[in-house]
C-alpha cells in the first residue's frame, strides 16, 4: 500500500475512481454517523469493501448498503435513506441530478470514473470515422475518456495536416456537446444534446444511453466504442418505426375514456411539478383520472387499470419508450401527453433539460 493511501482500497479496480479520501473527509467534516451507500448493479458487489472501508477508517456508527435496484441518477434514494435513520448518504455512479439542498439528507455523489488506456480509440476512429466532422459524447463514467479521446484525435489530425500525406485533408475540431444541467459530453438515457456534427462517436459499454441521443438526433451517423472490448462499432436507430409507435400509443391515449397518473416513486424518478401541471391539464379538460404512487410500472399493475384507460407514466420515460408497446394499455410520457392534440412531429430527449425555453413535461422547469 501506497503512503497515504487508504487502508483497503487496494481491493478496489485500481482504474476506478472511487474517490475514497473525499468521502472520508465528508464525512469528518459532516460528523456524520449513520451513512447510507447506494451502487448501481455493476458496482454493488464493491459495496461491503467499500463499506469496510469506511467504518475502518471513521468513527461511524452504522454503514447501510441500499438494495433497492438503481437504474440511474434519477433513481437516488435520499427518502430511504432518511427513513431508516441516516444522516449521509454516498450516491455512486451516476452525476447529481436532484438538488442536493432539497435532499432530506446529506448527500455525496461519486461518479465512479473509469480510465482506460484511450490510445486505441484514438487508432479505430482515425481509421473507420470521417474525424474532420465529429462530435464525441459518452456516459459519466467516461468523462475524462471522452476529452481524451478528443484531445488525441485532434493531435493527429494537426500532425498529419503538418505532413505531407495532409495536403488536401479538411481541418478538424471535434465537438463535445452539452446540455445543461449535464457534464460537458453528458448523456442520460432520458436527456442528451443536440449535435450539429455529421458524425457521433459514443463511448459506452452498452447502447441504451446512445439511444437517447440517436433519438434526439435521428439524421446522424452513430459509432459506439465498447472500452471493455476495445470493439468499434456502427449504430443504427429504426426512427421511423419507433415515432410510428409512440404516435399510435398517443393516439389511443387521445381516444382513452380515463387516464390513470402513475407517479413513480422509486428515488426521485417522479417529479412533482410535472404530476401538478399534469393534473391541472386534466381537471381543465374534465378528463375522469386517477393517480398512483408505483415504485416500479410492471405489466400486472398495467392489466388491472380499467381497459377503457390510458396510463401516463411521471417516472423514466424509457419505460413507455422502450416497453410501451408490450403493455396491454396505452401508456404514455408527459411530453406526449402534453403534445396529445398537435401530435409528435420530433421527439426531444429533454427530460432534464435545463436551458431555452421551459416545457410542462421537463422535470426541472
Amino acid at each position: 500500500m501506497a503512503l497515504g493511501e487508504t487502508a483497503g482500497a487496494e481491493y478496489l479496480p485500481s482504474n476506478y475512481r472511487f474517490e475514497i479520501e473525499k468521502t472520508i473527509r465528508q464525512i469528518k467534516r459532516r460528523g456524520s454517523k449513520k451513512i447510507a451507500l447506494q451502487f448501481p448493479e455493476g458496482i454493488i458487489h464493491l459495496s461491503t469493501v467499500i463499506s469496510d472501508i469506511i467504518r475502518c477508517s471513521t468513527e461511524v456508527e452504522s454503514v447501510t448498503i441500499l438494495s433497492d435496484v438503481v437504474y440511474g441518477a434519477c433513481c437516488i434514494d435520499d427518502i430511504s435513506s432518511h427513513l431508516i435513520g441516516c444522516d449521509l448518504l454516498v450516491h455512486y455512479g451516476h452525476s447529481c441530478l436532484f438538488e442536493v439542498p432539497k435532499c432530506l439528507v446529506g448527500v455525496v455523489y461519486v461518479f465512479v470514473e473509469v480510465s482506460i488506456d484511450y490510445a486505441h480509440c484514438v487508432d479505430v476512429a482515425l481509421k473507420h470515422i470521417d474525424c474532420s466532422n465529429l462530435s464525441v459524447l459518452g456516459t459519466i463514467q467516461y468523462s475524462s475518456v471522452v476529452r481524451g479521446v478528443r484531445k488525441g484525435i485532434e493531435e493527429a489530425r494537426t500532425k498529419l495536416l503538418g505532413s505531407a500525406e495532409g495536403e488536401g485533408v479538411p481541418p478538424t475540431e471535434v465537438k463535445i456537446p452539452r446540455v445543461m444541467p449535464l457534464s460537458v459530453g453528458e448523456v442520460l438515457g432520458c436527456t442528451s444534446p443536440k449535435v450539429q456534427t455529421e458524425n457521433v462517436l459514443f463511448i459506452a459499454e452498452g447502447r441504451f444511453h446512445l439511444e437517447s441521443v440517436m433519438i434526439q438526433n435521428p439524421t446522424r451517423k452513430y459509432y459506439r466504442y465498447c472500452p471493455a472490448t476495445k470493439t468499434l462499432k456502427t449504430e443504427q436507430h429504426d426512427y421511423a418505426r419507433f415515432l410510428s409507435i409512440r404516435k399510435e400509443r398517443q393516439a389511443a391515449s387521445r381516444a382513452a375514456k380515463s387516464y390513470t397518473v402513475i407517479f413513480g416513486t422509486l428515488g426521485r424518478q417522479g417529479g412533482m411539478l410535472i404530476l401538478q401541471r399534469v393534473l391541472a391539464s386534466l381537471v381543465e379538460r374534465g378528463a375522469p383520472h386517477t393517480t398512483v404512487y408505483l415504485s416500479e410500472i410492471d405489466n400486472e399493475t398495467i392489466a388491472s387499470i380499467d381497459k377503457d384507460s390510458a396510463v401516463i407514466e411521471i417516472a423514466c420515460p424509457r419505460i413507455a419508450i422502450d416497453w410501451g408497446s408490450t403493455f396491454t394499455l396505452p401508456i404514455i410520457t408527459p411530453f406526449e401527453y402534453f403534445t396529445m392534440i398537435q401530435g409528435i412531429e420530433e421527439y426531444p430527449m429533454d427530460y432534464y433539460k435545463k436551458e431555452g425555453r421551459a416545457q410542462p413535461w421537463q422535470m426541472l422547469r
